[in-house]
């Protein structure tokens, strides 16, 4: 009887230690909550969730560092703990790119993380950039080094989270491209009077939910060389999509 309730332990802790282990590839990354991009720094910016192993992460969501222990609920998400404070936050996978290292988490409020955000640390390259002004926000998207970079396009997005309903939401507004004085590269400077332009359509339904609203999106060359530079007002956020073509040409034909 011993025997068998010390192999039902040693099987139910191998069960245990086999759900708390996170797939490798997420190991090493660093989610951001895009709902929350736009939080002030004084409150510890953006929440951040780095995963340092399979069973652990760090979790930022101030002024402070905690680290969390990792507990797997099912095969599509996680719980983490904080060792500290207690606190537990869910996370599903909604997106797994193993190619290109995109990965997306779903937190238990709604909230998305992502881990393709434009590299924070290459502040050298701003140095010839002007500062914001004091009712501004400076966004900067470093894009990675690429193959045939002239194949691919940025899209920009500049808007905010709304709630909506059924009906199609646009943000008014303007975007004017600057030259850097002396040199031979642009940054761009948003402006808007925060108009919501909207259909009107009847929903029966009544039902609305948080989205991202945008104003004509800004599409330009791909180029790791430079960054892509923009200034906004402080209460807009800045997105942004790769769009890559190929050199097979497609033909039109007159009729």
């Amino acid at each position: 009887m011993k025997r068998i309730l010390l192999l039902i332990t040693i099987g139910t802790l191998s069960i245990n230690q086999a759900l708390a282990q996170l797939p490798k590839h997420l190991v090493g990354n660093s989610f951001y909550n895009t709902d929350l991009v736009n939080l002030n720094p004084r409150f510890g910016g953006v929440p951040r969730l780095h995963l340092t192993s399979t069973s652990t992460g760090d979790i930022q969501k101030g002024d402070v560092v905690e680290l969390g222990t990792i507990k797997k609920y099912k095969k599509n998400g996680f719980i983490i703990t904080t060792n500290h404070t207690k606190r537990s936050d869910t996370f599903e996978y909604v997106q797994i790119k193993k190619d290109c290292n995109v990965y997306s988490l779903k937190d238990q409020k709604g909230h998305l993380w992502v881990t393709k955000v434009s590299n924070l640390d290459a502040q050298s390259a701003l140095k010839n950039y002007p500062q914001q002004k004091e009712d501004q926000k400076r966004w900067v998207i470093n894009l990675p080094q690429l193959k045939n970079e002239e194949n691919y396009k940025v899209e920009i997005y500049v808007g905010n989270l709304h709630d909506v309903d059924c009906n199609n939401y646009f943000l008014s507004g303007t975007v004017e491209t600057k030259a850097v004085e002396g040199f031979g590269f642009h940054y761009y400077e948003v402006g808007t009077d925060n108009r919501i332009i909207t259909t009107m359509k009847a929903c029966p339904d009544n039902i609305t939910y948080r989205k991202f609203i945008f104003m004509k999106p800004i599409m330009v060359n791909y180029n790791s060389k430079l960054p892509l530079v923009l200034y906004t007002p402080e209460n807009l956020i800045v997105r942004y999509k790769v769009y890559s073509g190929t050199e097979d040409w497609g033909f039109a034909f007159p009729q």
